[in-house]
């Protein structure tokens, strides 16, 4: 990978933070603006080899995390801006529905953060493995809804 496309990548993936952190007062547009910074933090840490992890408004954690055969996602909070029962309610909506929830692991950090994760098994194409859907990534930050 030359400098060039790691400095654009590096551009885009800001700018996509900036943007949804700048625009999140639709539900809709957040939702597409989450999937797109996800998207590329995947891409990134799958072209790179290392875990790519970024902060957007009111705590909302993301990362991607490369393994051999899989990629793991994260939607999550630091344990410094979880509410007394975020946990709680974050399970118990996924318990409630199975169907929608359940490609979504519920994980406790060592440093007390808190996650959903979602596997994907990496493909021959690193773009298929990188292309969560808005309908997912809805899916994780409704968990998580007050």
């Amino acid at each position: 990978m030359n400098h060039s496309s790691t400095y654009s990548q590096n551009q885009a993936a800001n700018y996509a933070v900036n943007q949804a952190q700048d625009h999140s007062s639709n539900p809709a547009t957040r939702i597409e603006e989450v999937t797109d910074v996800t998207r590329m933090l995947a891409a990134r840490a799958l072209g790179v080899g290392s875990v790519f992890k970024t902060a957007l408004d009111a705590g909302l954690t993301l990362f991607a995390y490369p393994a051999e055969r899989e990629l793991l996602i994260g939607v999550g909070y630091h344990r410094d801006v979880l509410t007394p029962n975020t946990i709680e309610t974050a399970l118990q909506r996924r318990f409630q529905s199975p169907q929608r929830f359940t490609c979504w692991l519920p994980a406790l950090l060592a440093d007390g953060s808190f996650f959903m994760l979602q596997r994907r098994t990496r493909t021959s194409s690193d773009s298929d493995t990188c292309n969560i859907s808005p309908e997912e990534i809805g899916n994780a930050l409704a968990l998580f809804e007050a």
